[in-house]
């Protein structure tokens, strides 16, 4: 005669409900990215920016300001590294700059060294 198993003295947990979060607020576009301050002040120092244009044989440098703006020695300032980098190029398609510049030669580039790999541009 078959007989019924005995009932599991454990039975499955029930998972967690998913909590979606708000998005953070955006970013105000006349204010630099936090991100890039924070960045800034853990060098404890000016930052040189450089995007090497290998094509055109080109070296532009910016300085990454404590307060996270990108700023030229022509005293052109951005909070958008897209931006400083589409004014350095002097082009007018936009430029990718949290990939272009770089911490100093060869350094790490902008999304490297604040963790925004896969972000999109913005």
């Amino acid at each position: 005669m078959y007989e019924d198993p005995a009932p599991d003295p454990d039975p499955p947990a029930t998972p967690a409900p998913v909590v979606q979060l708000p998005p953070p607020p955006p970013r105000r576009p006349d204010m630099p990215y936090p991100e890039l301050a924070t960045l800034a002040k853990q060098r404890r120092a000016l930052v040189t920016l450089v995007w090497f244009r290998e094509r055109r044989g080109q070296r532009l440098v910016a300085t990454l300001a404590p307060d996270g703006s990108i700023e030229f020695a022509d005293g052109a300032r951005f909070f958008e590294p897209s931006e400083a980098a589409t004014y350095a190029a002097g082009t007018p398609v936009e430029v990718d700059g949290w990939r272009a510049w770089r911490l100093g030669d060869g350094g790490p580039t902008l999304a490297e060294a604040t963790g925004r790999h896969d972000e999109v541009r913005g």
